[in-house]
């Protein structure tokens, strides 16, 4: 079975591109990406990959190993965009109202969470971060004990442990 990207417009066609780019290079660093099928002009096809439940303690060291061997890495200028902020890249609407939605559902108070944002986005960009290191990205191989990474475009420039601290707070057990 195959996992298909389909571009619909320009923005979507880039996103493909780079995701194509970024898991061809994060396998030649031996990171534990699905294979590369086929890819073309607005199209990319890759192997899919077991998707358990991420729970437990072997999944949270696997995950939190992988994060750990990206921070170490230093991808070629090309795929780290100069300039762009990889980690405040614009949402669409349906992503917007998602965050609105758990900022205002939040118990911490909204002047405390722009106060935290505010410092957090001024935190030094020191190592290398997948950028969207969240469970859905994360994918669980019980049988294996190890895990896959996928949605690699955010790949980019951020704060200390920021994949990791990404990851945590979306785990459910």
């Amino acid at each position: 079975t195959q996992v298909v990207y389909l571009a619909w417009d320009d923005r979507t066609r880039r996103s493909v591109i780079r995701e194509q780019l970024c898991l061809e290079w994060a396998s030649t660093q031996r990171m534990p990406v699905p294979s590369v099928v086929g890819w073309g002009e607005g199209w990319l096809i890759t192997e899919r990959v077991a998707s358990d439940q991420p729970q437990g303690k072997h999944y949270v060291t696997a995950a939190l190993e992988v994060a750990e061997r990206i921070a170490r890495l230093e991808p070629p200028d090309e795929l780290m965009e100069p300039g762009e902020d990889r980690g405040a890249r614009p949402a669409g609407t349906a992503e917007r109202a998602r965050r609105l939605g758990s900022i205002l559902g939040s118990p911490l108070p909204l002047r405390e969470f722009r106060n935290v944002r505010r410092r957090a986005l001024a935190l030094p960009r020191t190592e290398t971060t997948h950028g969207d290191f969240t469970p859905w990205n994360v994918l669980w191989d019980s049988s294996a004990g190890h895990v896959h990474i996928v949605d690699w475009e955010a790949l980019g420039r951020g704060p200390f442990a920021l994949d990791p601290l990404t990851l945590w707070p979306q785990l459910e057990h």
